[in-house]
């Protein structure tokens, strides 16, 4: 194994730090809406990122064909890590994700969470190795592990799992299960031959249009979900506008090639945690 010698730089791309974000709302907004949010929900935030780094570190290491193409600078691809020294991260990282859910499970008097977090990166392991290969089940596993699993388990930690936990946990997979997928266009030379996705199945055109009604469906699933579990008018006007703003990222993402598609996935992420977060209002 090659000597481990990546920039600070190097390791937010390996273990896709920015892309946790999602799962830590989930998870905050499974704390907030038991009305027990404290400073402790710090804490398993910790272990998600520390479990989820370690998955999206091994998803490197079955992509690094797919990488030389669609990610030629990534730390795999560009040879800054081989891959005996990315197997070498995963497991001490997943070994730290372990430790902090068995200990923090210990101090919330949560024993189940470490047999959660070794769910959320099985999970991680199924993606990676098998459902990445077809956008519907990829975006399957990625609902459960960044949407669902994530959520129940904030609601677990700091309070009781009820039908109403469930339903909102539901709604948050199936607009992830809709939207995950956006990134297949900005990885769509990559994924040619190697994968089946919007773009690689469909033409460009049809694709895009696709993706884009899926976007407007978001729009009256606000509607739904807010008569459904008797939410806040400000949660209705926030997924609306959300909806919307998915949308304008939308065509912009195929619009504006791959100069801009990175930023644009990044503003996606910010606007899906906007829209989470609203359920807590």
């Amino acid at each position: 194994m090659n000597n481990v010698h990546l920039k600070i730089a190097d390791w937010y791309v390996l273990t896709k730090v920015n892309r946790t974000i999602i799962p830590i709302a989930c998870l905050f907004l499974g704390a907030l809406l038991v009305g027990n949010l404290t400073l402790f929900a710090v804490l398993p935030i910790m272990s998600i990122l520390l479990i989820y780094a370690s998955a999206a570190s091994l998803n490197d290491i079955f992509d690094v064909e797919i990488d030389k193409v669609s990610n030629p600078d990534r730390p795999l691809p560009s040879h800054k890590l081989d891959v005996a020294g990315a197997y070498f991260i995963v497991l001490v990282i997943f070994l730290a994700g372990m430790l902090s859910t068995y200990f923090i499970g210990q101090y919330l008097n949560k024993p189940y969470f470490i047999l959660i977090g070794l769910a959320a990166f099985m999970l991680g392991i199924i993606y990676c190795s098998r459902a990445s290969k077809n956008f519907i089940t990829a975006n399957g596993i990625l609902g459960m592990s960044h949407g669902f699993l994530p959520f129940i388990t904030g609601v677990y930690l700091f309070g009781n799992i009820s039908t109403h936990a469930l339903g909102i946990g539901a709604v948050i997979y199936i607009v992830l299960f809709l939207t995950y997928n956006v990134k297949d266009f900005k990885d769509k030379e990559g994924d040619s031959g190697q994968r089946v996705t919007l773009p690689t199945t469909f033409t460009e055109r049809t694709a895009k249009k696709i993706m884009l009604a899926i976007f407007f469906a978001l729009l009256p699933m606000a509607v739904f979900s807010n008569v459904l579990f008797k939410l806040s008018q400000v949660h209705f006007w926030i997924s609306v506008i959300a909806s919307f703003a998915l949308i304008w990222l939308g065509i912009m993402l195929f619009n504006g090639g791959g100069k801009h598609s990175e930023k644009v996935l990044n503003l996606y992420r910010y606007v899906i945690v906007i829209y989470i977060l609203s359920f807590g209002l």
